[in-house]
Formats: structure tokens, C-alpha cells, sequence
């Protein structure tokens, strides 16, 4: 996989988690938003199309291109136009959406984030867990499977010894 589709995912990803966990309707919006942004960039440099930094430009792309993968993942065109149309306004103005229309606009986010790394595993023939594996391990970081192992080493010593003493 190129260096820059991978970046786009890791970057995209990043911004997904800051989408779910954001303190405000408007920060939701706004991460959520460029997660698929980058997942667009993403996928289109896979393809080959230079994705432009006109985030519109790049919107119409996407649905020129792969708008049978959008419907593929029974997203509708019209919801992703209100997604981005509120991207706008959060950017450009003080508006405050609703908690519903944040919710659903993050739950749309996943829908795009999630057709868009089935149709990159598949081209590199991975499963979908294994693509989420890596990305999720430059995200967050490898080292967490190593801290856990020795977790798991003392919590067994632990029980050991317990045992031991008739404490088990």
C-alpha cells in the first residue's frame, strides 16, 4: 500500500476517534467530517486520482468515482450533501447542531470509514481486521499488547502465590 493512501487512513482514523469522543456538537462535526475527508483522499490516491484540497472538488470525485461503492454501503448521496453542507456551517459560523444531528452524522462517518477499508483490504487481500489492525496499532500504538502481556505475567504470579497461601 502507497505511503500517502496508508497516512490518509491513519490520519482519517485519528480524527474518527476524536469525532466519537469530542466535547462539542461542533468539534463532533468537524472531526467526524475530515475523517472521511481523508478516507476519500485515501482511496482516490489508491485509484491514481490526485485528490484536490478543495474539500467539494474532492466530495464530487468521490461520488463520480466510486458512487456505487457509497451505494454499495446503503449510504445515501443526499445525507452525505447534509453532512458536509453542516461541516460548512460549523467551520464558517456559530452554529450549534443538535445532538441528533451530531450522533447521526458520526454514525455516518463510520458507515463511509467502513466501506472505504473493505474496498482497501480487499484490494491488497486482506481482511478488514487485519487493515483495522494495522491502522489501529499506528493510531493508538503497538506497545499496548506488549503492556498487557506483562500485565497478565504479574496478575498470574500474583494468583500463584495466592494459591499458595490458600488465599484461592
Amino acid at each position: 500500500m502507497n505511503y500517502d493512501v496508508k497516512e490518509r487512513l491513519i490520519t482519517g482514523l485519528a480524527q474518527y476517534l476524536s469525532a466519537q469522543s469530542a466535547g462539542s456538537s461542533r468539534f463532533a462535526i468537524a472531526d467526524g467530517y475530515l475523517a472521511i475527508d481523508n478516507y476519500f483522499s485515501a482511496i482516490l490516491l489508491d485509484e491514481g486520482i490526485d485528490p484536490t484540497r478543495n474539500h467539494r472538488q474532492k466530495f464530487n470525485l468521490m461520488l463520480s468515482h466510486f458512487g456505487d461503492l457509497i451505494s454499495k454501503a446503503e449510504i445515501i448521496q443526499n445525507d452525505l450533501e447534509k453532512f458536509y453542507e453542516c461541516w460548512q456551517k460549523v467551520r464558517y459560523s456559530s452554529a450549534i447542531p443538535t445532538p441528533n444531528e451530531t450522533l447521526n452524522f458520526v454514525r455516518l462517518s463510520y458507515c463511509v470509514i467502513s466501506a472505504i477499508t473493505q474496498e482497501i483490504a480487499c484490494r491488497y487481500n486482506k481482511s478488514v481486521g487485519e487493515l483495522e489492525e494495522e491502522l489501529y496499532a499506528e493510531v493508538l500504538g503497538s506497545r499496548w499488547s506488549s503492556f498487557e502481556k506483562e500485565c497478565s505475567c504479574i496478575h498470574e504470579e500474583w494468583q500463584h502465590k495466592a494459591e499458595i497461601r490458600g488465599e484461592m
